[in-house]
């Protein structure tokens, strides 16, 4: 492989790292309020289990893919739980 195509490997790689970086919060800042209108019309439309269950999907995944989710989880749950002192 050429120098020339290795300038013009690593440029186009950086360019598309470029966009990435300045196209997704865009794409949050869109979809975001997309996926709150789609889960308020999913409510009335499918009734509530329906979206109940896809939130809750959601949530898992959330607490289940962040460590700090895990140990939030946890915390709740032991503040949760009664003592038997009383």
């Amino acid at each position: 492989m050429s120098t020339q195509t290795k300038v013009v490997l690593h440029g186009s790689m950086w360019v598309v790292a470029l966009c990435a970086a300045l196209i997704s919060p865009v794409i949050l800042i869109f979809v975001v309020p997309l996926a709150i209108g789609i889960g308020a019309d999913l409510a009335p439309a499918c009734g509530a289990p329906v979206a109940l269950v896809l939130i809750a999907s959601a949530a898992a995944c959330l607490v289940v893919c962040k460590a700090s989710g895990r140990g939030w989880v946890k915390a709740l749950l032991r503040a949760a739980v009664p003592s038997g002192a009383g």
